[in-house]
């Protein structure tokens, strides 16, 4: 600990912004934090990560930057915060964009975009995969013998229920190869489905829903609970009606039918906009007129 305490002191000596060897000291404090089972300590330091990376920037280069985001991602999943090293190793993938078959090929890159995968897949707080399909290295990983945890990705972004059961049962030694559990990945898809079900809609029968989620109608509130609370649809339920009533839903993917929308909608509001400007422009001119004619008489 005391070396730690030295060496975080080191860094902060070289306190200059054109000082070019403090990258170098603060992966070595993070290395060495990591090897003593002091990294922990560290993890206050790493708020200020992208701030300092800009001072760095000019004395890092591509290697270097993919070698701290690797790194501290496997530091951080040795903590048990996967969470957090998969937003590390997302950062990692990004670096890798338009970067050569060659490259995206090494055993290395592939096995972290399988780490990837498996944690978007996994994490109860990652329901957005359009980002993570988008990687260069997610599509090389496709191209792989292990290609079939990408399609399980792709599921999870656009597929229902009903295509996840399939997929299992299609998979069975793909998912238990990757420690993938069934009944967690069906809860998520569940939540999903019900996310694309009630997107641009303004109530939902809980027959409807029991349906979608393959679940009995007694017992689909539940599900209605838990996408309410956990964020993937904004809403109630009228119990009375045997309905969800829906303000909003999470959108699973945003492509060109949905910009398509978002367009039209803008367009609408602005032709709205214009509408309240020109009408407050005639009352206030008709006021104007009404006031000058009666000063005249």
């Amino acid at each position: 600990e005391l070396r730690l305490r030295l060496l975080m002191m080191l860094y902060n000596t070289f306190n200059n912004p054109d000082f070019p060897v403090r990258y170098r000291v603060f992966k070595s404090v993070v290395d060495y934090a990591a090897s003593a089972g002091l990294f922990d300590q560290v993890l206050p330091y790493l708020e200020h990560l992208d701030s300092w990376m800009v001072d760095w920037d000019p004395y890092m280069n591509v290697d270097d930057k993919r070698a701290l985001f690797r790194d501290i991602s496997t530091y951080m999943r040795q903590l048990n915060k996967r969470v957090d090293a998969f937003q590390h190793l997302k950062r990692y993938h990004q670096l890798f964009q338009g970067e050569p078959e060659k490259a995206l090929a090494a055993k290395e890159v592939l096995n972290l975009a399988v780490e990837l995968i498996k944690d978007a897949v996994q994490l109860p707080s990652v329901i957005q995969f359009d980002d993570i399909l988008a990687f260069d290295t997610v599509k090389a990983l496709e191209k792989t013998d292990r290609g079939g945890l990408v399609q399980l990705c792709k599921t999870f972004l656009s597929g229902t229920v009903n295509e996840l059961r399939e997929f299992q049962a299609k998979n069975p030694k793909l998912l238990e190869e990757h420690g993938i559990n069934k009944e967690e990945s069906l809860s998520k898809i569940r939540l999903l489905t019900l996310a694309t079900l009630a997107h641009g809609r303004a109530e939902i029968a809980l027959s409807e829903v029991a349906a979608a989620l393959e679940e009995k109608e007694e017992g689909v509130e539940r599900w209605v609970v838990r996408a309410i609370s956990e964020g993937f649809i904004d809403g109630r339920i009228d119990q009375l009606n045997r309905k969800v009533l829906v303000k909003s839903a999470f959108q699973r993917t945003f492509g060109k039918e949905e910009w398509t929308f978002l367009d039209a909608k803008l367009t609408l509001w602005i032709d709205n906009l214009e509408s309240v400007i020109k009408f407050i422009g005639e009352q206030k001119a008709l006021k104007e007129s009404t006031a000058a004619a009666a000063t005249a008489n």
